[in-house]
């Protein structure tokens, strides 16, 4: 086994170029250290340094030790354009959360091809860190770090401990993993997708829509572009939720104010009313008076 690891064909140039600056160097000192020589070695030397370069590079980024999370620590991407449409349920706030999102290209958990997890925590407005797994890619640029769905998800459950989660489209979340898995495992995440029917009227629409409906522009290249969306719709549902309600316990206390009012009004004896009460007063002593006569 020791053996196939060092003749591995990827040691293939460190190797010819050792050769090389051995034959190189035994040359140079028989014929008496000629400068062209000593330029080819120097050369060759700058050669076997890039050939290294690439295989240190290859054991640092490797799956097994690769770090799929980045500090990010960015203002979070947040456009109001959430309007109660009807009366709704509310969903819980959590001020700090993960936002999650499966890079796919159909909302069909049975047909979809999810290429990448992506997650970001939220503190508060702000996104801390976040964290990306491509899984089973064939894009060269992240083929060699994919990992498969069961292992991304176990560096995800790692990542979010026990903080609460919101995704989009649950349902779709719940089946594909379930099927990929082939185990039943129950997801209680918050879904994003809800929330975007009750305060933009859009449902099972794909995330790329609602990003271009927040405007977040910004996000074409951006590989997190998912879940930064997610983390918005929530943002914009915890804002529009409680300026609702703000507005709500104003209106109900002003009509309880109207009501107090009208009810102690109705027990108030009127100006003119008042003015009459001794003049009343006089007439029925006088009417007594006249009776018992």
């Amino acid at each position: 086994m020791k053996i196939r690891k060092v003749l591995n064909v990827k040691y293939i140039f460190i190797y010819l170029f050792l050769i090389l600056i051995a034959v190189f160097t035994n040359e140079y000192f028989k014929s008496g250290k000629k400068a062209e020589l000593g330029y080819s070695i120097v050369f060759l030397l700058m050669g076997l340094t890039i050939a290294a370069f690439y295989i240190v590079k290859d054991m640092i980024y490797n799956p097994s030790r690769m770090n799929y999370r980045n500090i990010i620590m960015e203002k979070a991407l947040f456009n109001h354009r959430g309007k109660i449409l009807k009366e709704v349920d509310s969903v819980p706030l959590h001020k700090d959360f993960i936002a999650l999102y499966l890079g796919r290209n159909s909302e069909d958990p049975y047909g979809a091809t999810v290429s990448s997890l992506q997650a970001v925590r939220y503190k508060g407005t702000r996104m801390v860190d976040s964290l990306f797994v491509p899984i089973e890619s064939r894009d060269p640029l992240y083929e060699r770090y994919s990992l498969s769905i069961g292992e991304a998800f176990a560096k995800f459950i790692k990542f979010a401990d026990t903080m609460p989660v919101v995704t989009y489209n649950q349902p779709f979340m719940h089946t594909y993993i379930n099927i990929k898995l082939d185990k039943d495992i129950q997801l209680t995440y918050l879904d994003a997708m809800k929330m975007s029917k009750d305060i933009y009227n859009m449902y099972n629409e794909p995330i790329k829509k609602l990003t271009r409906h927040l405007r977040l522009i910004n996000l074409d290249k951006d590989r997190l572009a998912g879940a930064k969306t997610v983390g918005a719709i929530y943002l914009d549902y915890m804002y529009t939720l409680t300026v609702f309600k703000a507005k709500e316990k104003k209106r109900l206390q002003k009509l309880m104010r109207e009501k107090s009012k009208g009810s102690s009004s109705l027990f108030q004896i009127p100006e003119k009313a008042r003015k009459s009460l001794p003049e009343t007063k006089e007439h029925i002593a006088e009417t007594e008076r006249a009776s018992g006569n």
